[in-house]
């Protein structure tokens, strides 16, 4: 709808670009503070669990990092797919299908 207005394809771009970003960002954050607040509460059962007899669990760095890039690798991708399947679709027929 927005390139029918005159969007230029670099505005549009740099939109669909934008909102993936934030869609990642957004995911990352929600994601990450569940799981911190999972490894925490594992880490207080079992201390509760075993008393002075604490068995170590580490926060998994690495793992979260690579989930991180992971993440964002799917939603590039993702965007990239998104941008190529808009670009060869014609404007009228888009609209076109929207309205019925």
């Amino acid at each position: 709808m927005l390139r029918s207005v005159g969007q230029t394809p670099a505005s549009f771009n740099k939109m669909i670009r934008l909102e993936s970003i934030f869609l990642g960002l957004k995911s990352l954050i929600y994601g990450l503070l569940i799981s911190f607040a999972i490894i925490y509460l594992l880490i207080k059962i079992s201390s509760l669990s075993y008393g002075d007899n604490q068995i170590e669990i580490p926060y998994p760095i690495t793992q979260i990092i690579f989930c991180i890039i992971f993440v964002f690798i799917i939603i590039f991708l993702i965007m990239k797919y998104a941008t190529n399947k808009l670009k060869n679709n014609n404007i009228v027929e888009t609209i076109r299908k929207e309205n019925i």
